[in-house]
């Protein structure tokens, strides 16, 4: 025989069929299931901090509110506002005076709130005159520097306190 009629006697060449891309390759489904879980995780964790991050915007707004006592009544009723997203409304709505000021020390004041610059919260929102000024004049410090310590006092309790989970 015939080297040549051998060869002409096989089959040609044929590729096998393209490779489908459906159903995926178990990596690809575990990539999937990882940037799912990535997803939900971070609209989770966004959606935690929006109550604080709307607190903390609003206290940088009032950092431009001119009359002290107008400043220290709506800096008053911001703590109220987030202390009542953050911790059970029947053991905070009911505070009042020295005790609200504990409670805020309890919770991340360190003691400043009841023997600092957030005494200012009690008595300064009811005040005419400036009461920063006053308060200034008694413990001997400039009254920005009052005002800046309050204003920080409370932002770092904003961001020690965490909005209850429901």
């Amino acid at each position: 025989m015939n080297s040549d009629d051998l060869l002409s006697s096989l089959r040609p060449l044929h590729l096998p069929p393209a490779v489908s891309w459906w159903p995926p390759a178990p990596g690809w489904w575990l990539l999937a299931l990882t940037t799912l879980t990535l997803i939900v995780f971070a609209v989770f964790w966004w959606r935690r901090g929006v109550t604080r991050r709307q607190a903390l915007r609003e206290l940088a707004l009032l950092r431009s509110v001119m009359n002290d006592s107008e400043m220290l009544a709506r800096l008053s009723m911001l703590l109220r506002r987030y202390a009542l997203v953050c911790f059970p409304p029947a053991s905070v709505a009911s505070l009042t005076g020295e005790r609200w000021l504990s409670f805020l020390d309890e919770h991340g004041g360190g003691g400043q709130f009841l023997q600092g610059f957030g005494r200012a919260l009690l008595e300064g929102p009811y005040q005419q005159s400036s009461f920063l000024d006053d308060f200034a004049a008694k413990s001997g410090e400039k009254c920005s520097l009052d005002r800046e310590a309050l204003l920080k006092l409370i932002r770092r309790w904003i961001k020690r306190n965490k909005r209850l989970r429901k």
